[in-house]
């Protein structure tokens, strides 16, 4: 069994190395894997960004760097591992002799067994879950928001569009679920900036629209501990939203954040680049700390922080898994 590690942050990130491959290697071309840990830090999930594919996972305190799980379930690419619940949600096709039909399922992380499903006749384009795993946030085509009750399966309220000719690029839950976000991008990015949508959880209306400095808004992410919100942009920028004054109060730079993922105290920001990049960011000066590159330039792969924040997990080029900690 792997022993626990020392938390990362600002003063030791710099060190950082990659102390797991988790696998096997890809036999066939993959463009990139969505990752999520569970909320114990015990399992990693990932899914390849071709759809549809087979989710699998690993669990990080055996010695195996195999796969424990890969249910037969076919899903999207866009998935979300439920806080404190064992599960994890994804648009899946549980039915073989009907392919055509979209349902939204939650499958155990424990044995990966089907546990919900709901049909779903949508696109799903972004999903978030809350921090204690009762709802879920989904924007779907349209720039459509849906809150989902997870103990009734079943979709609590529609949250109002975004603008004509938006679609969302990602979504997140605020830490008291009081607020929800969205990374709005133009369809058509000669014609204007991209936005930031803020929604109320409560009603489904939308609080304010903030106007980017670039057409194409990729993710965002509420700061874990303020009242502060990040979004990244292709033009290499990291917006801080006050959310309060609900205005862009400081912008730092990072290159073509597709991806954001905070540690648990916030003072770390984890920046996966649009191509095969992630960096690690002191979230209060913007400076960056560390930063990694494979040779596969055409896959793109979120770096996520392990809820316990001792790990960064980033996808490489050959569809293995890299475990990033603080060097022994």
């Amino acid at each position: 069994m792997h022993s626990r590690r020392d938390p990362i942050t600002v003063a030791n990130a710099s060190r950082l190395t990659r102390v797991r491959q988790l696998g096997p290697p890809a036999s066939i071309k993959s463009w990139g894997q969505h990752l999520a840990f569970d909320s114990q830090s015990t399992h990693l999930l990932a899914l390849a960004g071709n759809q549809p594919e087979r989710i699998r996972w690993w669990n990080l305190r055996g010695e195996s760097n195999l796969p424990v799980c890969s249910p037969e379930i076919p899903l999207g690419s866009e998935f979300c591992v439920l806080p404190g619940r064992d599960l994890v949600v994804a648009v899946g096709w549980p039915d073989p002799t009907a392919p055509w039909k979209k349902r939204l399922v939650a499958l155990s992380t424990r044995d990966g067994s089907l546990r919900y499903e709901a049909p779903f006749p949508h696109e799903l384009h972004a999903l978030s879950a809350s921090a204690d795993g009762s709802l879920l946030a989904m924007v779907v085509e349209d720039g459509l928001g849906l809150l989902w009750d997870v103990e009734r399966w079943c979709c609590l309220r529609e949250m109002e569009a975004a603008p004509k000719y938006f679609y969302a690029q990602g979504c997140a839950i605020s830490p008291d679920g009081r607020l929800i976000a969205a990374a709005q991008t133009h369809n058509y990015p000669d014609e204007g900036p991209g936005i930031i949508q803020l929604w109320d959880s409560t009603t489904g209306a939308t609080l304010c629209l903030l106007s980017v400095n670039d057409p194409l808004v990729w993710d965002v992410a509420f700061h874990p501990t303020e009242p502060l919100l990040v979004a990244g942009t292709n033009g290499g920028d990291i917006h801080v939203v006050d959310l309060e004054q609900r205005r862009i109060v400081r912008t730092f730079d990072a290159p073509r954040a597709w991806r954001l993922s905070f540690n648990p105290d916030g003072s770390l920001l984890a920046v996966a680049g649009d191509g095969p990049f992630f960096g690690v960011y002191r979230f209060d000066t913007g400076e960056r700390l560390f930063s990694h590159a494979d040779d596969n330039d055409e896959q793109t792969s979120p770096a996520v922080f392990s809820p316990d924040g001792t790990y960064v997990a980033w996808s490489q080029g050959n569809y293995t898994v890299g475990l990033w900690a603080v060097a022994d």
